[in-house]
């Protein structure tokens, strides 16, 4: 027997211009010595998606910066497709006052796609960005990232990104 779900829209604006990499890599920046690519092979929703091709750099990946109001709940949301056996992590940075905002989301590589997320309050700074990097591992081998998504809640909601119907 199968199970049934049931998707409640809700209203929600995605604060990534370019989550979707459709039209170029604009707003991603390689973290450590990572080469970055728009690929059409390995796309998780649309045409492309973003290679990222990390040195042996145990923390290579990228991040995507944002402003983002203090005070308020943010929630990021990334698919993400990594090599089999290789731990990632996933997180918000405070670029004024340098450091991790909360606990990094991490998880290991299996080849397959997967949705990961994580939520912060932004408690005092408004110059961010997101991180998808590997956590203490010297793999030379791509990843990748499709669908980002931040948006102004203390939860997920489903993607979007202006190009899907309805």
């Amino acid at each position: 027997m199968g199970y049934w779900s049931i998707i409640k829209p809700e209203a929600t604006v995605n604060l990534i211009s370019n989550p979707s990499l459709e039209a170029s890599t604009t707003g991603y920046s390689a973290a450590g010595s990572s080469s970055l690519a728009r690929v059409n092979t390995e796309q998780k929703f649309g045409v492309y998606s973003l290679e990222v091709t990390p040195s042996a750099g145990t923390t290579d990946g990228v991040s995507y910066g944002l402003t983002l109001a203090a005070g308020e709940d943010y929630t990021f949301t990334v698919y993400f497709k990594g090599a089999t056996g290789i731990p990632y992590r996933v997180y918000f940075y405070d670029n004024t006052a340098p450091g991790i905002l909360g606990t990094p989301v991490t998880f290991t590589g299996d080849g397959k796609w997967h949705r990961y997320t994580m939520t912060i309050t932004n408690r005092a700074n408004t110059d961010l960005a997101v991180y998808v990097v590997k956590n203490s591992h010297a793999s030379t081998a791509p990843f990748y990232i499709d669908a980002l998504q931040v948006e102004n809640k203390d939860r997920a909601t489903t993607y979007c990104d202006g190009d899907q119907e309805g």
